[in-house]
């Protein structure tokens, strides 16, 4: 509240009153971070967010402008199926009508060849 005194001390009966609220603009991190080269197809994703009722949109090597598909509400961690060769996950957070400015991103790269040698 602020409250005016008059010149002779006296407060104002009627003080200004303003209310507001701070919102935090929602944000997406990984709350683990997979390896960067793998043998296995198989990766796990594991997202947070600074809202907690906040639901994760994904993408997986969906091009330059993807299309992401939300997970179920309460639904954090996800088990994806890399191609060979280089891959990248995109992960964003939606709470409170809002969409994360930064998307979390991921790269890496499936490589499940054995190794070849050549003695000669």
């Amino acid at each position: 509240r602020v409250r005016g005194l008059g010149g002779d001390g006296t407060p104002d009966p009627t003080p200004a009153r303003w209310t507001w609220t701070v919102r935090f603009k929602v944000e997406v991190l990984f709350a683990t971070v997979p390896p960067a080269a793998v043998k296995d197809a198989s990766l796990e994703f594991n997202l947070t967010s600074n809202k907690p009722e906040a639901v994760f949109e994904y993408s997986l090597n969906g091009g330059y402008f993807p299309a992401f598909t939300r997970l179920p509400r309460g639904q954090s961690e996800l088990v994806v199926t890399s191609v060979l060769g280089e891959n990248v996950f995109l992960a964003r957070a939606v709470a409170e009508g809002q969409t994360s400015d930064s998307v979390a991103r991921h790269l890496w790269i499936l490589d499940n060849y054995p190794p070849r040698a050549t003695i000669t």
